[in-house]
Formats: structure tokens, C-alpha cells, sequence
């Protein structure tokens, strides 16, 4: 009886997995042995058997959660669809971006008032990067020049800092905020000295 048992359900695996499909292969019979085991095989146990009414299996639909958009680095900037690299990985590889000049309270004297900014990725630029460099809260425009004239300054102390960022302008890195002076030689530093007269 056991193995009788065994071999009907076996069978029965492939009709119940294609109840989906809507049309069954087989009807079911659910019999009863003089044991009191139950029997489900699709051979009718008397000609005048009724077959079971089975139940349809529940279908769930199942919806793709959507990616979240950045990566939470940056302060309301998202990580837009379709970017080949992370804003993370980016940050990772521009870690060392920085000023190398003016260093901090450089001072630059008999330049007519002229510095120059220039900066240091740590790595060469990806395609659509920039750097643009804010001089005393005014942004210069946007560049891919390593080295930034700023033109005639006013004397005294001027402050500057760059930022990195990449073809979706987004943030990759910021530089230090760099103090430096513009002074000028006085009207008297360059004078001839006049000539001793010799002595009789």
C-alpha cells in the first residue's frame, strides 16, 4: 500500500503544478483504504467517481522595489540613473584634491598685485569634470586648467577654495579654505641710494 501511495503522489506532482495553466491534465479522486489513509490519484476508484473541485493556487504579483537614488554622501544631491560611477567611489578616487597654491598666508609682493591658484586632483580629471574656483565668495568660471591667473587684486587679504566636480554636476570635492596676501614694494624700496662723496 505504501509504496502504491508513494508512486500516485509522484504522479500527482505534475497536474497540481499546472493548475495555472487553466486547463488540467487529469482529473483528481480523493479515496480512502480500509486503513483510513487517504489516497489522491487521478484514476477514478469507481465509474461513477466525482473528482475533486480543487481550489485555484493564489498568484502574488511581485513589483521590483526601485533603487534609490544617491548615496546619502552629500547633502540633497542624488545619485541620478544611469551614472557609470558612484558618487562614493568618486570621492574615494578625489580624495586628495586640493590647493597647491597660494598656500596659507603666502604672501605675494611685487607681482602687480597678481596671484596665481592653482590646484592638485591626486588623479587626472574623468571626462565632463571641472573645477571652479570661489575667490573671496565670487566664483571664477568653471575649468579644467590646473593653474587659474587671477588677474589685479586689491592689496591686502584675499581668501580662496576650489571645488571638484563631475559631468552631472555633482559635488566630488572641496578644497580648504586658503588665506593669502597681496602687498606691494614701496615707492622707496627700489629708489637709488645716492653716491658718498669721497673724501679729500
Amino acid at each position: 500500500m505504501r509504496k502504491r501511495l508513494r508512486f500516485t503522489y509522484h504522479w500527482l506532482l505534475v497536474p497540481v503544478l499546472l493548475l495555472p495553466l487553466g486547463n488540467v491534465i487529469a482529473e483528481i479522486y480523493r479515496v480512502v483504504d480500509e486503513d483510513g489513509n487517504v489516497i489522491y490519484t487521478d484514476q477514478p476508484p469507481t465509474p461513477d467517481a466525482t473528482p475533486m473541485t480543487l481550489r485555484g493556487l493564489s498568484v502574488v504579483e511581485f513589483k521590483a522595489t526601485p533603487k534609490p537614488t544617491g548615496d546619502g554622501a552629500d547633502e540633497g544631491e542624488a545619485e541620478a540613473a544611469g551614472a557609470t560611477t558612484s558618487l562614493r567611489d568618486l570621492r574615494r578616487q578625489y580624495r586628495d584634491f586640493s590647493l597647491v597654491s597660494p598656500t596659507a598666508d603666502q604672501t605675494f609682493w611685487g607681482t602687480e598685485n597678481q596671484a596665481t591658484i592653482a590646484w592638485n586632483a591626486g588623479a587626472a580629471l574623468q571626462s565632463g569634470m571641472e573645477v571652479t574656483v570661489y575667490l573671496d565668495g565670487r566664483a571664477l568660471p568653471p575649468t579644467t586648467n590646473a593653474a587659474i591667473p587671477t588677474g589685479r587684486l586689491d592689496r591686502g587679504t584675499h581668501r580662496v577654495y576650489a571645488e571638484l566636480r563631475d559631468g552631472m554636476k555633482r559635488r566630488v570635492a572641496t578644497t580648504d579654505t586658503v588665506s593669502f596676501h597681496v602687498k606691494q614694494f614701496s615707492a622707496n624700496f627700489n629708489r637709488p641710494q645716492p653716491t658718498p662723496l669721497p673724501r679729500n
